[in-house]
């Protein structure tokens, strides 16, 4: 029993901080208490630690800065940077072009089942590269909600 603990809580412990944990993992975690006892003392240790940490992002932006200098001088952030205002032109151009298909295409039943198949893909397509974009304006938002909750808790 000893070992099968020991081979789940270093499954875990490799883990990236936010990476998605494993089924097998999360399956011995709702089995073993003693686990589990674990992996939440561990998960309240790096919060309380996360707190109090001073990062020191000021002198390591410029030495990062410096390295991508060194590897790649023709690299600019901003060049590659897509705004919020354009992804919400593209998804109305991409609606009135769905509508437009609609209203005026005069099509067999055949064919608009499979034209509906290719605009649910189309717009499936649409919004996962939308939140796949965006992911991290995404996670600091869940964050900073879950942010305030906590801190709402501990005022109550």
């Amino acid at each position: 029993m000893k070992n099968k603990c020991d081979f789940y809580m270093d499954k875990f412990l490799a883990l990236d901080k936010g990476e998605r944990i494993p089924l097998s993992v999360s399956l011995h975690l709702l089995k073993c208490k003693n686990c589990r006892s674990q992996v939440r003392l561990l998960t309240k240790s790096e919060k309380l630690f996360s707190k109090y940490a001073k990062s020191s992002s000021g002198e390591n932006s410029a030495s990062v800065k410096k390295i991508i200098e060194q590897i790649a001088p023709d690299y600019n952030p901003e060049k590659y940077k897509v705004t919020i205002f354009q992804w919400i032109i593209y998804g109305i151009l991409l609606t009135v072009g769905i509508f437009f298909f609609i209203i005026f295409a005069r099509t067999t039943q055949l064919q608009a089942f499979i034209t509906s198949i290719s605009l649910a893909g189309a717009l499936c397509g649409y919004s996962a590269l939308f939140v796949g974009t965006n992911l991290d304006f995404f996670i600091k938002k869940i964050d900073s909600l879950n942010k305030t909750s906590e801190k709402g808790l501990q005022e109550f």
